[in-house]
């Protein structure tokens, strides 16, 4: 995974031209051991949690409290 510099760049929102703080992500696979479409919705998941932490807070918060349960 490689995470390029983050630099302020014109990005369209909501129909306007602003400026925003915008990266690049790169991976890179061994297709011999993980399919690319593995890594592509890997490379999604990722984007979305940078775009919206709450996200990634409440899939640790369910994660967390489904470890927490007892099983039996």
């Amino acid at each position: 995974l490689g995470v390029h510099r983050i630099q302020e760049r014109p990005a369209v929102r909501e129909g306007q031209i602003v400026a925003r703080h915008l990266g690049n992500l790169s991976l890179t696979l061994d297709h011999r051991y993980i399919d690319g479409y593995i890594g592509a919705q890997f490379a999604a998941t990722l984007v979305k949690y940078l775009e919206d932490p709450a996200v990634m807070l409440f899939w640790l918060a369910e994660l967390r409290d489904h470890i927490g349960d007892d099983p039996e």
